[in-house]
């Protein structure tokens, strides 16, 4: 069964296979989902690609129900024929276990490769302050930061420490000394393995999701006290990332949390992946806020409604809004004008700025 889930894993533009008790498998590529042609995937298939893979998942498929019941799910990572993959065990329909795995490339990609921005390498260059990656599930943060952090293991001699859910990329050791530590195997927590961190003499901390107050309080320590910090969310767009930091806190201790976040907030990287327009893969579309002295005081005062037209007057300084990156792709004719719709936050906005971009 390994070898089966090693063929479907090799599909070109794959990224996700899905498999169900009793149903035939699923599977995404370049962005679009579709049923398979096979067998439907039994319990003991799914039990004996576990089985084979304990040893790197720590997960005992002798002791699936008592771990399901306690947790609802259960994330891990292990290789596959050769190919890294991230997996998420549950269930759903009644009780009937499910299996989501995707496909990890082997080495992170490049930024051209990507598509990112090139002036985010220069922002790796900062010896301290918070860099945000932000969107969607699926909509591609984990290779950027893995692309931030091989890099930096390229360029420069840090001491990088990651803290994952589950650990994704595997790093070798380049210029960088680089450890990573898995949430559930080598910590606790994010937040008890980001507080750790800060007597481990890191220079870059990535931390591989900001999801509670705790967590985002101490990264934003860390970045206030000399340490570089990579970290994603679950936003929609850039300002969205601004205003949802805010909501972590109770009101008696928000602006406090802003006031710092406005001095060590490097930029917010928000993207998507958008289905190209031949409908062969994905491309890359992003928002990038770099906090400059506009976006800083808006951040200060609790005004993220100033975001916005801080990000629209800065072009020039580097700041791109969705809805730009959007219009220009479809210019372009490399995406179409209803997938730029469907990933806009903004879609009467769209029309404006295509208007402004065929101008």
């Amino acid at each position: 069964m390994t070898e089966l889930f090693a063929n479907l894993l090799a599909t070109p533009d794959l990224s996700d296979v899905h498999l169900e008790e009793g149903c035939v498998p699923w599977m995404r590529v370049a962005g679009a989902l579709r049923p398979m042609d096979a067998i439907p995937t039994s319990l003991p298939a799914i039990q004996e690609f576990l089985r084979a893979h304990e040893q790197e998942t720590r997960l005992s498929a002798s002791a699936l129900v008592e771990v399901l019941t306690e947790n609802g799910d259960v994330d891990f990572a292990c290789t596959v024929g050769g190919m890294r993959v991230r997996g998420n065990l549950y269930r759903s329909n009644g009780g009937r276990l499910c299996l989501a795995l995707r496909r990890i490339p082997e080495v992170p990609g490049d930024f051209s490769e990507l598509g990112l921005p090139e002036s985010l390498k220069g922002m790796l260059n900062r010896s301290k302050g918070l860099l945000l990656v932000t969107g969607p599930t699926g909509a591609g943060k984990s290779s950027t930061l893995a692309a931030c952090v091989e890099h930096l293991n390229c360029s420069a001699a840090r001491h990088i420490i990651t803290i994952e859910d589950p650990v994704e990329y595997i790093f070798a050791r380049k210029q960088s000394l680089i450890q990573q530590r898995q949430v559930g195997l080598d910590a606790s927590d994010f937040s008890g393995a980001l507080r750790a961190a800060l007597r481990e003499d890191p220079d870059v901390i990535m931390v591989g999701e900001l999801r509670d107050q705790e967590t985002i309080e101490t990264a934003l320590h860390a970045a206030n006290t000399g340490h570089l910090v990579l970290g994603t969310l679950h936003t929609s767009g850039a300002r969205q990332t601004i205003e949802r930091i805010g909501m972590f806190f109770p009101e008696q201790s928000r602006q406090g949390a802003m006031q710092t976040l406005s001095s060590v907030l490097i930029a917010v990287l928000s993207q998507n992946l958008v289905r190209d327009a031949q409908q062969s893969g994905r491309i890359l579309c992003y928002e990038l806020l770099i906090n400059t002295p506009p976006v800083r005081q808006a951040i200060k005062d609790g005004k993220p409604n100033q975001i916005f037209s801080a990000m629209e007057l800065g072009r020039r300084e580097g700041q791109v809004l969705l809805n730009q990156q959007l219009a220009q792709r479809v210019a372009a004719r490399s995406i179409t004008r209803e997938d730029a719709l469907y990933i806009s936050y903004d879609p009467a906005g769209l029309d404006k700025e295509s208007a402004y971009v065929r101008t």
